[in-house]
């Protein structure tokens, strides 16, 4: 049998059909114009074309199984192709331009190759085809070039072959021309109706394509941009930027804090934030600050392809989030998986290279365990419940605090620097001490871990960074050789609430009652919890959240009550007023689970106010110390106009912001603050003064001070204003309070 099966599979490949349409394409443009134009070179072109289709229609008859079926599917294509005019050119009488229309039927080749766009193989084709003009802008330009060249050639060399004179020139660049737009037109009034027809059909096919096809790709491209740019997609070219991975309602407090930095220390910050959602929102955001440059991208964290796009390996510091849209049973649970994750992937993507500083949020501490024997020392593993509880816990022994670390905790006023300076290596801190001024020298940085108040012979390293209190970096100078002698001396009495806390209430179950329990536990203070919460569930979430923080000895100081909080018989009933030292209202996380934080701290506030109120028509004689905790800074507002002077509030949101905001900038800071933040350590303190006689400045002091009594003094309260860092010439007045620096007696948790 005459058939061969690899003919037909050649001819049926896209390229050749696609080579085929166009030879028919352009050998019908040619038989039309050889029927209006009597040109020999059209028909030499003629001749050759049916010579060309000669070989591919006899190439077809081996392609084919049935040749019935051949011949019924191409005896047309055959009738089109034999040069009829040139068989019966002897013929007298004989019209040969009526001869020419038998090339006509060649159209019906062009239709055949439009059923078989609609064939499978043809969307297969039409498939390839979509597939590379999807791959790049570049290509689908290429292409779109290719036929406008293709339409150039055609065009002109028919216009060349009719020997037709333009007055822009050539005929090629008429076709160019005439393609790229009408104006052309307008100059051929004088041709025949045949050449503008044709003139007429280019600039047709051009409007489509360069007015229609060209401007759709271009649109689409920038569509394709501005696309990408909502959705946050694109590599980042940043150097010494901060990542931020994930997103939660600490991260614009945390940008509130960094434009403040910008201001303060007049450095310009950028921020790479990577959420998988919320983009619309954190895009309004980033409008609000002048200073810092928020860039915004969307994927996963645990993706390294993603990370990579982030310049990571360039960064200065990464914060691991977790996006606060996440749901599910056990939140801590997968809140602290997606971070373990996160921190993996980044892990693998250094392979032991230097890592930048990474700061890792975790909402349960414990679980950081599972990778801290792969740690980095570049990293550091934190939780926001700690914290905040410890400063929560803090502000019970002594109110002042609260003003105290709202400066150290900004950029605005004096907060702490790492200062390094190679004239200070090899000293005695003893001496460091002495040169510097307008700044407090507190301690040193070394190898990652903070040594507060070190002892006078203890010798600066060359890679030593010195802790200093100052109001900015810039404002920290050294005065070398500095020499003080001064044998005079202000004694100051320790001001403190601790021996008077014998009892204190909690009001509501939270992830940060733990650490709370914990403070209090150093002091031996009593602790009686209220919630909503029945006693078997208390006693279930207890077993679970505080294991390993607090031991079976300090649970005994611990006594659980059910309170119902709607009737305030029932919260007399239940919580005496006049039992307690301090009372603390917590923000009721685990009775209120279904709750956003605007009701948490509304069923905060209701609590808040009903004490208030039985304490001034009940109990008015019983003066009730009263602390608060807020969760979502927006309720400030309100809180801060309750009328009572007994009455303090946390927002532990700022907070832990700020402490994030300043990690941020050099990590080490942590370490500062895990031990200022709570007792044990080092300890801020306040002390009167007890001497008659006063009559020195605070550079002064601050030297005499810590050679006498190895104590650091931070700054003055003065008429209950706190002014930290004085001026190293501020004379220190009768009435002023010393707060200052001291080791502490209790053991530092971790």
């Amino acid at each position: 049998m005459l058939y061969s099966k690899k003919l037909e599979d050649f001819l049926k490949k896209p390229l050749i059909e696609i080579i085929v349409f166009l030879l028919i394409t352009i050998s019908i443009i040619i038989a039309i114009s050889s029927i209006i134009i009597q040109n020999s070179m059209l028909e030499s072109l003629n001749f050759i074309f049916c010579v060309i289709f000669w070989v591919e229609l006899s190439i077809r008859f081996f392609s084919v199984k049935s040749k019935k079926e051949y011949f019924l599917n191409y005896i047309i294509d055959w009738i089109a192709v034999i040069p009829w005019e040139m068989l019966f050119t002897n013929v007298q009488g004989l019209n040969l331009t009526y001869m020419r229309l038998l090339r006509l039927p060649r159209v019906i080749r062009v239709m055949r190759f439009f059923t078989f766009i609609r064939s499978s193989l043809g969307e297969k084709f039409s498939y390839f085809l979509k597939k590379q003009l999807e791959k790049s802008f570049a290509k689908q330009i290429l292409m779109l070039l290719v036929f406008i060249l293709i339409l150039v050639i055609s065009f002109g060399s028919l216009f060349t072959l009719m020997n037709i004179q333009f007055e822009q020139g050539n005929p090629f660049w008429f076709s160019i021309l005439t393609i790229f737009g009408p104006d052309s037109l307008y100059t051929i009034q004088n041709e025949s109706y045949t050449i503008k027809i044709i003139s007429l059909i280019l600039t047709t096919t051009g409007i489509i394509i360069f007015n229609g096809i060209l401007i759709a790709i271009v649109v689409s491209k920038i569509q394709q941009i501005l696309d990408s740019i909502k959705e946050g997609r694109g590599k980042v070219f940043e150097n010494n930027h901060f990542i931020i991975l994930g997103w939660n309602n600490l991260v614009q407090y945390i940008f509130n804090e960094l434009e403040i930095y910008c201001q303060t220390e007049k450095e310009k910050v950028k921020v790479v934030v990577l959420t998988e959602n919320q983009l619309e929102d954190i895009r309004e955001l980033s409008k609000r600050y002048r200073l810092l440059d928020v860039i915004l991208r969307s994927g996963e964290p645990y993706k390294s392809s993603t990370l990579m796009e982030l310049a990571i390996e360039k960064a200065r510091t990464i914060l691991i989030f977790c996006d606060n849209s996440i749901e599910g049973g056990d939140l801590n649970y997968i809140h602290d998986s997606f971070i373990i994750k996160s921190y993996v992937t980044i892990h693998s993507i250094f392979k032991g290279k230097k890592m930048p500083s990474i700061i890792a949020n975790f909402m349960d501490y414990n679980n950081s365990k599972y990778i801290k024997y792969f740690k980095d020392k570049e990293t550091m593993f934190f939780n926001d419940n700690y914290f905040s509880a410890k400063f929560l816990s803090l502000l019970c022994l002594n109110p002042t605090f609260y003003h105290i670390f709202q400066e150290l905790l900004s950029y605005e006023g004096n907060e702490f620097h790492f200062y390094t300076n190679k004239k200070l290596v090899g000293k005695k801190f003893g001496e460091v001490i002495l040169v510097y001024n307008n700044s407090i020298p507190i301690g040193v940085i070394r190898d990652k871990k903070a040594i507060m108040i070190p002892d006078s012979d203890f010798i600066i390293g060359e890679n030593d960074k010195i802790i200093t209190l100052a109001e900015n970096y810039k404002s920290i100078d050294i005065n070398y050789p500095y020499k003080i002698e001064s044998n005079s001396m202000i004694n100051v009495k320790e001001i403190s609430d601790i021996n008077n806390l014998k009892k204190v209430a909690i009001i509501g179950v939270n992830n940060r009652l733990p650490f709370v329990i914990e403070e209090f536990s150093k002091i031996d203070t009593n602790i009686d919890i209220f919630s909503i919460m029945e006693e078997d569930e208390f006693n279930e979430w207890f077993n679970i959240n505080c294991e390993g923080i607090i031991s079976e000895e300090d649970r005994k100081l611990i006594k659980y009550n059910q309170c119902i909080f709607n009737l305030e018989e029932d919260i007399i009933d239940k919580i005496k007023l006049k039992d307690y030292d301090k009372i603390i209202i917590l923000a009721d996380e685990e009775g209120f689970k279904e709750s956003d934080s605007t009701k948490i701290d509304s069923d905060t506030l209701f609590k808040l106010l009903k004490i208030i109120n039985i304490n001034k028509n009940v109990f008015p004689d019983v003066n009730v110390k009263l602390i608060s905790e807020i969760v979502d800074p927006e309720s400030e507002d309100v809180i801060n106009k309750i009328p009572s002077s007994s009455f303090n509030y946390v927002i532990g949101t700022l907070v832990i912001s700020k402490i994030l905001n300043m990690a941020l900038i050099n990590n080490e800071i942590i370490e500062v603050f895990n031990q200022l933040i709570q007792k044990g350590g080092v300890d801020i303190v306040t002390g009167e003064i007890i001497s008659e006689n006063i009559d020195m400045d605070f550079k002064s002091f601050t030297i005499s001070f810590y050679n006498k009594e190895k104590k650091i003094p931070l700054g003055i309260l003065r008429e209950n204003n706190v002014i930290l860092n004085p001026r190293f010439n501020e004379k220190i007045k009768k009435g002023d309070k010393i707060i200052y620096l001291e080791k502490s007696k209790y053991e530092i948790s971790v």
